[in-house]
């Protein structure tokens, strides 16, 4: 079936370069489990072991299959007849037969490049390979089965799995075969918000391989909604042609609304004598004009997501709600750099007393967070649209503390620590939507 570990692959002899069928099998994998270290048997008999999806190549024409897509056509080929009499493959084989008709041939099984070499004629054909390989895939398939039950009484609780993080431009090569193919787009929770650099997107774990695009870049330290929804690489990643996405992910809201704070927040003068809500300090109808464009941005996204054959119509978006910062003379650090403080510096130019701070600006991001939940509930709900609730998740930072403090790095990013406290609200909700468990 194949050489062991290290061994380069066998000639092909008697088949010119334009009849052999190249077969890219896209295999899990993952530390101490692979091909590096068992032999090939050893590799494929594991009840871990998992084939995402076959990329055929023959005569410069590609043909991707999915593992459903690859068992459905299998099943419609009448592979025996491509056989000698003497020599049709065994029923339940676990790999391809190599029998006595002249289609014989051998496999050699790579993570990201499989080569299905044909000696001696006749001609192979992308049938041929789909035909050889249906026992092949049927025992995998059924072991995989059996290695996920087996998980599901131990290990469900979280997936292991790590996102890879992949390129829109890049198309280069045969394609992976995630789990799950997700685009994201937001602020500086899905960038970098400081150093050590974290965001939310390192943060979430999978029970399958996850790929996310991500649009969002270092520097959309205060990036509005506007901007992302007017985002280019956004409109194009969703314009047709496109590979097909399963689901959205978005993060955006929040720097609208520390942005607008100085806008927001009522001067000194304005206050009401002797005030004690939190909403007494701020501009009602400027808060309502801002939650109304972050809701109109995000419909927008929406509006765009759905377009006509587009690759992400329908599909699953989701966003978060932030959580409650502190407001502290705690700036983003870059090297020498420093971003912020911003809701810190916002209440103090308004002259809000220290006493009322924190309970201003937790309003604001409770403001927020009821504009973002509105959106997927009632009559007026987007579509396939959900919310996370992720207040109240993460452990307050010290009143004062000018750096990384409990679960917050600054101002109004987490940390390491918060944000896979905000993963681990999320992924119970998005893993069923974009059906990785």
């Amino acid at each position: 079936m194949g050489r062991g570990p290290g061994e380069g692959p066998e000639p092909v002899r008697g088949a010119h370069p334009s009849d052999i069928v190249f077969v890219d099998v896209e295999t899990y994998f993952e530390r101490c489990y692979s091909l590096r270290d068992s032999t090939l048997a050893e590799y494929v008999h594991d009840p871990r072991f998992k084939i995402y999806g076959v990329g055929v190549s023959f005569r410069g024409r590609r043909h991707l299959l999915t593992e459903d897509e690859f068992r459905e056509r299998a099943a419609k080929t009448p592979w025996r007849h491509l056989w000698a009499p003497t020599a049709a493959p065994p029923t339940g084989c676990s790999a391809p037969h190599a029998g006595a008709a002249t289609n014989t041939f051998t496999i050699s099984l790579r993570h990201n490049a499989g080569l299905v070499r044909f000696a001696r004629s006749p001609r192979p054909t992308p049938v041929m390979v789909r035909g050889c390989l249906r026992a092949y895939m049927a025992v995998s398939a059924a072991k995989a089965h059996r290695f996920k039950l087996h998980r599901s009484n131990s290990d469900m609780a979280r997936g292991k799995h790590r996102p890879s993080f992949g390129d829109l431009h890049d198309h280069d090569g045969f394609p992976s075969f995630p789990g799950a193919r997700l685009l994201a787009e937001g602020d500086s929770w899905f960038t970098v918000s400081g150093l050590p650099a974290f965001n939310l997107l390192f943060a979430l774990r999978f029970h399958k391989p996850t790929e996310i695009v991500n649009l969002a870049q270092p520097g959309d330290q205060i990036r509005k909604m506007v901007q992302i929804a007017a985002s280019s690489s956004l409109r194009r990643a969703l314009s047709p042609g496109g590979p097909r996405w399963d689901g959205i992910l978005l993060s955006g809201g929040g720097n609208d609304l520390i942005d607008e704070a100085d806008d927001i927040l009522l001067d000194k003068a304005d206050h009401r004598p002797n005030g004690t809500d939190p909403a007494d300090f701020c501009d009602q109808t400027k808060l309502r004009a801002l939650i109304e464009d972050v809701q109109d941005a995000y419909r927008k996204i929406a509006a765009m997501r759905d377009g006509p054959r587009g690759p992400g119509s329908q599909v699953p978006m989701l966003t978060h709600t932030y959580d409650y910062a502190t407001p502290r003379n705690a700036p983003a650090r870059f090297f020498f750099a420093r971003l912020g403080p911003w809701l810190f510096t916002a209440l103090k130019a308004s002259e809000v007393p220290e006493s009322h701070r924190v309970a201003v600006a937790d309003y604001l991001a409770d403001t927020l967070a009821d504009g973002l939940l509105a959106l997927s509930k009632g009559p007026n709900a987007i579509k396939n649209f959900h919310v996370v609730d992720t207040r109240g998740l993460l452990k307050r930072a010290q009143l004062g503390h000018p750096g990384d403090s409990n679960d917050w790095q600054n101002e109004i990013h987490p940390n390491d620590d918060g944000y896979k406290k905000i993963a681990k609200k999320i992924e119970p909700v998005l893993e069923p939507l974009i059906g990785t468990v």
